[in-house]
């Protein structure tokens, strides 16, 4: 994963994530950067990471309830929302909230 610095007008290359994924949904809260569901290996996730922007490290954060890939992710008075999604053909119209 990489970042672009708009100050330096460059990309910097941070931390490699514990769980690699693909069409996942991510937010920044509080300092951190969450990245939620998303699938590895064609097998949707409900694992949550998050990256501190200040020390450059990945952790892992609470789960979500549900596997899901293609969901947005979005803040809304200081929590995070998890919209929609799918699991393969399966579509979701849930919301989940930390």
């Amino acid at each position: 994963m990489e970042v672009f610095e708009t100050k330096a007008q460059t990309f910097r290359t941070l931390t490699p994530m514990k769980h690699p994924r693909e069409n996942c949904g991510v937010a920044e809260l509080n300092g951190f950067l969450y990245v939620a569901g998303g699938y590895e290996e064609n097998n949707s996730l409900s694992l949550v990471e998050k990256y501190s922007i200040e020390n450059n490290q990945w952790e892992e954060a609470s789960s979500m309830q549900t596997k899901r890939s293609g969901l947005k992710l979005v803040v809304l008075n200081g929590k995070l929302f998890a919209l929609g999604g799918h699991e393969g053909n399966k579509k979701f119209n849930t919301i989940e909230c930390y």
